[in-house]
């Protein structure tokens, strides 16, 4: 998965700069573009973030199987 987000990453970063001066031309795109961009940029950081806590999860109560009741 965080493979797969930092290819992404690395085109949108390509695209916006080899087409700056184009895409600028058209509003949306640009937004979109630089929109898509950020995300991908977060999504990396909230990736590693859960594998830690999932990791800290299952280090510090390893047999415990955890129930939530609903209702």
């Amino acid at each position: 998965m965080l493979g797969i987000n930092d290819l992404v990453n690395l085109m949108f970063v390509l695209v916006l700069k080899l087409a700056m001066t184009t895409i600028q031309k058209i509003a949306w795109l640009y937004y979109c573009m630089v929109t898509l961009h950020g995300t991908t940029y977060v999504l990396e950081t909230l990736l590693v973030l859960s594998f830690s806590v999932e990791r800290l999860v299952a280090i510090s109560c390893p047999l415990r199987v955890r129930f939530i009741r609903l209702g």
